[in-house]
């Protein structure tokens, strides 16, 4: 799970100036790199739309390091995340359909589309 989370948090910087600048962050404070302290991984950990378009993101990801266009995994994530979503904002007198975790779940599945 670690390992997915990192790869749709790198999805947007394939490059050597993000492994040097993450290692420089790295250095001057161990948990500023790592995941499970940041903002959104307990969002993630707790809400299944938010998890879907990360394990979506990740299905990208791997899909460009192993060449590969098109993905079932990619496709069957993204329309969980946007059922889920859908289902929500239907449900427009609910906080969680104004909640971070949907707002960041949106933002993904449109960084997903890009």
């Amino acid at each position: 799970m670690y390992v997915i989370l990192l790869c749709a948090y790198n999805l947007g910087s394939v490059t050597n100036e993000s492994a040097d600048a993450s290692s420089l962050v790295q250095s001057m404070d161990p948990q500023l790199s790592d995941p499970k302290y940041s903002a959104w991984f307990p969002m993630v950990m707790t809400d299944p739309a938010l998890f879907h378009s990360i394990l979506c993101l990740s299905a990208i990801y791997g899909g460009l390091l192993s060449g590969e266009q098109d993905s079932i995994p990619r496709c069957k994530h993204m329309l969980e995340a946007t059922s889920i979503i859908n289902t929500r904002l239907q449900q427009s007198n609910t906080m969680e359909s104004i909640s971070d975790a949907t707002i960041t779940t949106i933002l993904f599945i449109a960084k997903a589309e890009v």
